[in-house]
């Protein structure tokens, strides 16, 4: 596959770096080889936009053997460094993710 500029820039980067880009446009593929060009010791985490695209980025950072990426929704990465950290209980009562946003209290 032939990278973009973009791309190489990206995968070049010493510094933290945020991808945001439309579907398909080859955020997963940069990411994959930004992981590559990184030691086996650095850790890089994915947020996937949902269950589904969590799923097939998995699968795809397995399927290169690259451990050092952890892929989490914003609910998952919540739920798992605040929620279940400091053992808070979880009550959303049916709740969508924006209303309990908005709830009092």
């Amino acid at each position: 596959m032939q990278l973009t500029e973009e791309q190489r820039e990206i995968i070049a980067s010493t510094g933290d770096i945020k991808i945001n880009a439309v579907a398909g446009s080859g955020k997963t593929t940069t990411v994959i080889e930004y992981a590559k060009a990184r030691p086996k010791t650095s850790k890089i985490l994915y947020l996937a936009f949902n269950r589904s695209v969590r799923l097939e980025a998995q699968k795809k950072f397995a399927d290169q053997g690259l451990s050092n990426v952890t892929v989490e929704t914003a609910p998952s990465l919540a739920y798992r460094h605040v929620v279940r950290r400091y053992g808070y209980k979880v009550h959303p009562h049916g709740y969508k993710t924006h209303e309990i946003g908005e709830s009092p209290g």
